[in-house]
């Protein structure tokens, strides 16, 4: 009786840490941020964001439908001097806002490379 209701309860948070999932993307070659401290640096991310989902793609987007902003990695300064970049996951807090952004992304073809990915378990 108790796996069976564990079963369920697994099934239950698979299907909701899924659902969570949905509303990601994760934006590869974006500019890393040459500014001291991670606080001014995740501003200046965050700024960049809301600029290219705003101007560029024309989404009107504020900072009440977004959950977070994560950029990936640890900051390596020899990696940044050599043009590399961290990828920067947004999670949004609808899907609606994730699907308006995937259907633009032939405006930001040219400028960079924007997957969603769900990263989700295998149920």
């Amino acid at each position: 009786m108790n796996s069976k209701l564990d079963e369920v309860k697994s099934m239950t948070m698979a299907k909701r840490e899924c659902e969570s999932r949905a509303a990601n993307i994760i934006m590869y070659n974006v500019k890393e941020s040459t500014l001291e401290g991670w606080e001014n640096r995740w501003k200046d991310d965050r700024i960049f964001c809301m600029e290219l989902f705003n101007k560029i793609l024309g989404i009107p987007v504020s900072e009440k439908y977004v959950k977070r902003f994560v950029t990936f990695g640890k900051r390596d300064p020899t990696s940044i001097a050599g043009g590399k970049s961290r990828p920067i996951l947004v999670q949004f807090r609808d899907r609606i806002i994730k699907n308006m952004m995937m259907e633009s992304l032939s405006k930001l073809k040219m400028l960079m490379k924007v997957t969603s990915e769900l990263f989700s378990p295998k149920i």
